[in-house]
């Protein structure tokens, strides 16, 4: 039996070669695109930089270059906190708004597509199989 990492590995391979074909359909990289479907589910549709980068597990500086690229490309802008006008949060623009429904679809038929081949009890699972490795890492 192969290693469970290396599988895990591979499967996130995988997957993200998926998804870096769709958000490429869409003219983003499969970061930008988790990236704005995360802010979509934020307060305000908006996030600090470091609330993105501590997310996605990613440095702040590769986090500052990415948002640069996007904000580049009218997909986010930056915004006084409402609560801390010396801070600024990243918010979807009117652009970044318009992909939603097709992000959002994207990885609702991605989900269900999967889910669909297995049971309650193997999704449980694998649930508690990813969970250990998440909370090992804290």
């Amino acid at each position: 039996m192969k290693p469970i990492k290396r599988r895990i590995q591979t499967a996130s391979s995988i997957l993200t070669r998926q998804q870096q074909d769709f958000a490429a359909s869409l003219g983003i990289t499969s970061l930008q695109m988790s990236v704005l479907s995360f802010l979509a589910e934020q307060d305000h549709a908006q996030s600090s930089q470091q609330e993105i980068a501590d997310a996605f597990q990613i440095q702040r500086s590769t986090t500052t270059v990415m948002l640069r690229r996007m904000e580049k490309h009218d997909l986010v802008r930056r915004v006084e906190d409402d609560f801390d006008h010396r801070k600024k949060q990243v918010a979807l623009t009117d652009q970044a708004q318009a992909m939603l429904p097709k992000i959002k679809n994207y990885f609702e038929a991605d989900d269900q597509a999967l889910r669909q081949h297995f049971s309650a009890a193997d999704l449980a699972a694998f649930e508690k199989v990813l969970t250990y490795i998440l909370d090992k890492h804290d």
